[in-house]
């Protein structure tokens, strides 16, 4: 496609549709290897649009992202293309802004490309994404501690890769100390009533889910936990967290009864580093931050069974993004006593931020698309609660979560928490304080 520099109509009355090359999928790739015009190895025309074609432009020979979606019947053309490379799998074609855009073709003439994906919609691919990762700064103190604990979380729409839904998540675990208080060990075991492991692309809805509530088993954690210094009102720790694959695998199915065409197997361990500090000058206020990195040592075999070839091959790894955690929290006793069975009481507030290292993972080529195309997100949670304390052992924690961004950097529109915890070793203010 021809379009001048100094207007906004395509030269001539037709358009042509052609299947690139896999990896030839965008305008950066084209420009990288110095094509305009069709690439060799496409495969067409397969269709031709009549014109005249009208295409919006933020920037004539900008690159990607330079053109809006075209007009005419360009959606239902490509749609009925795509269905002859996907026979019997319903999708949608979805334009790709991010890959489309113009190659400079002369001085007074740029090639427009208008790339297109098919997607069928599912929710995340990667394995224990429905239940969610778990990080340190969920019920949880810098200092090494002796308990057990029990913690709820009610997500409302969260965002489980293109799908939303609400999310019950439990954690029991248990936390134990060593060389004298001043080392730990604790495992956490989360589950939840989610959306399903295997999913089925419902028959009648062909961009929906048959099955979007099931109670399935996360990635457990072990978390290995020192002290580095030591004060009367403050402390200074550092540790491990090591996520395990013990999620199921995510299965797309096509149809109720019909074969596999997508398996992402969990098999990803993840090395969570942290670093966390408390100060409690006193026996009314206390604060406490922590500072975490999530990343990958290994990815999560994905399989697909791509058209005419039987069965699922292996296409590559698919990864979950490297995160950095930080999180900051104060808060007061309010109320202390001695004398009754309630015998504290402590408002709280939290800033986590969350922010992304690198882009959300996705395999592409060979006709599909594998992952969410998320970008780097930046999350930041805002949190108020309250702790009530029992004894000097045993505290039941109530807050609110509440995101502060939109779009792809707001994971769930809010969350509900209630933590329990009961502590069975020395006790003292440091001990009391917890995320």
């Amino acid at each position: 496609m021809l379009l001048q520099n100094a207007q906004r109509n395509l030269l001539g009355t037709t358009s042509q549709v052609y299947k690139f090359p896999d990896d030839l999928n965008s305008v950066g790739s084209l420009q990288a290897a110095g094509i305009n015009g069709i690439p060799p190895g496409a495969n067409g025309p397969l269709a031709f649009i009549p014109g005249p074609i009208n295409i919006g432009f933020t920037n004539p020979a900008g690159g990607p992202g330079s053109i809006i979606p075209p007009g005419n019947n360009y959606p239902g053309t490509v749609d009925g293309i795509f269905t002859t490379f996907f026979p019997g799998t319903p999708g949608r074609t979805v334009f790709v802004p991010s890959a489309s855009g113009f190659v400079a073709a002369g001085t007074t003439l740029v090639d427009s490309y208008a790339f297109y994906d098919y997607v069928v919609d599912t929710t995340s691919l990667m394995p224990g994404a429905n239940v969610g990762f778990v990080k340190l700064s969920e019920n949880a103190s810098p200092l090494p501690r002796d308990r057990v604990y029990f913690n709820y979380s009610y997500f409302h729409n969260a965002l489980i890769g293109d799908f939303r839904s609400d999310v019950n998540r439990f954690t029991p675990g248990f936390e134990k100390t060593f060389a004298d208080g001043w080392t730990s060990i604790e495992v956490r075991t989360p589950f939840a009533a989610t959306v399903a492991n295997t999913q089925s692309i419902d028959p009648h809805d062909p961009c929906g889910l048959a099955d979007a509530r099931a109670v399935e088993f996360g990635n457990m954690s072990v978390i290995f936990k020192s002290v580095i210094a030591l004060g009367q009102t403050w402390a200074w720790t550092g540790g491990m967290q090591v996520m395990l694959p013990t999620a199921g695998n995510t299965v797309l199915n096509a149809g109720p009864d019909g074969p596999e065409v997508v398996r992402v197997e969990n098999e990803s361990v993840r090395l969570m580093p942290f670093m966390g500090g408390i100060w409690a000058p006193n026996d009314v206020w206390f604060n406490q931050a922590l500072l975490q990195v999530d990343t990958a040592a290994n990815g999560n075999p994905a399989f697909i069974a791509v058209p005419g070839q039987q069965p699922l091959q292996e296409v590559g790894q698919l990864r979950y993004p490297s995160f950095m955690y930080l999180s900051f929290a104060t808060g007061y006793w309010a109320y202390r006593s001695t004398s009754t069975r309630l015998t504290g009481f402590s408002p709280i507030a939290e800033v986590h931020v969350n922010q992304a290292l690198q882009p959300s993972d996705v395999i592409q080529g060979q006709q599909y698309r594998l992952g969410a195309d998320y970008g780097i997100v930046s999350l930041v949670n805002g949190l108020v609660g309250c702790n009530f304390e029992w004894g000097d052992r045993s505290t039941l924690t109530f807050a609110y979560v509440t995101p502060l961004g939109g779009g792809v950097d707001r994971w769930f529109d809010g969350e509900v928490r209630a933590f329990w915890n009961w502590r069975f070793g020395p006790q003292n203010r440091l001990t009391r304080v917890q995320l």
